[in-house]
């Protein structure tokens, strides 16, 4: 690293743990702002939460850069904590230098077979949904991702899967294919701007 990643990197995981006290509180108040209840639920179940964001911003205008600067940030805390919570991941600033996320604030080091070093970038894919055509897809954007996170498996026999991890069946690729397939299509920008490094 040269001295301008260093001190980038320094910078940013000095500032990691202001970053999450402020997230927790944030998101809850965001979900609340949209009406929906009882927000603090979506610290556990963020998932089930998935189709009442979608329908609460599907439609939502933005105007100028302070205004879209608001639902990116909140709607990325929202989609991070979605899949910290359904791979039993982390939030945290990647030190890798040769990767494209280096010094972001990334979700990744989940559990269940997935490669260590498989992460998002619950920002990039936050701002691909924001900046997105009306009316968004926040479900069919969410299942992309997924499928992406699931080809991350480090274990290709479906047997290993299941036997290290339960749930497996209901990730398994066939069926987030379906979920993809009767989703809105998404539009050329989204598309391009789903974020994954593995």
């Amino acid at each position: 690293m040269n001295s301008d990643q260093i001190e980038l990197l320094r910078k940013r995981k000095d500032e990691f743990d202001s970053f999450y006290q402020s997230l927790i509180p944030s998101l809850v108040e965001f979900v609340g702002l949209l009406g929906i209840s009882p927000a603090h639920e979506v610290l556990k179940n963020a998932e089930q939460f998935v189709p009442l964001l979608g329908r609460a911003t599907q439609d939502m205008a933005v105007q100028g850069q302070e205004d879209r600067m608001w639902p990116v940030t909140r709607m990325a805390y929202f989609i991070g904590e979605v899949f910290v919570q359904r791979f039993s991941g982390c939030w945290f600033v990647d030190e890798l230098p040769d990767t494209r996320y280096f010094a972001h604030y990334v979700v990744g080091k989940f559990g269940a077979g997935i490669r260590t070093n498989a992460m998002i970038d619950p920002f990039e894919i936050s701002t691909a949904y924001v900046d997105g055509a009306l009316p968004r897809n926040l479900g069919g954007l969410i299942n992309e991702v997924e499928l992406a996170v699931v080809r991350a498996l480090k274990v290709s026999s479906p047997t290993e899967c299941e036997s290290s991890w339960p749930g497996f069946r209901e990730y398994n690729e066939s069926v987030i294919f379906e979920r993809v397939a009767q989703s809105e299509p998404l539009s050329v920008c989204l598309r391009r701007s789903l974020v994954f490094h593995a």
